[in-house]
């Protein structure tokens, strides 16, 4: 519905609007390759699963600018 409220207000100034997708779709392939990262990484990832908070390496050691 967004998308065709947005291209019917757009259309105006001849912009057109194609799709909108602002989450990603979990298909085979997205969880292939969020498997690949995960190995990469050293972590694990489990379709389905809601993923805890990013966690860096460095977080706490670098001071910030102030």
């Amino acid at each position: 519905m967004l998308t065709k409220v947005m291209a019917l207000e757009l259309a105006k100034q001849g912009i057109r609007v194609n799709a909108i997708c602002p989450a990603i779709i979990m298909t085979d392939l997205q969880v292939y390759r969020f498997q690949m990262e995960a190995k990469f990484l050293n972590q694990t990832f489990e379709a389905g699963k809601k993923p805890g908070p990013a966690k860096s390496p460095s977080a706490g050691s670098a001071p910030l600018p102030r």
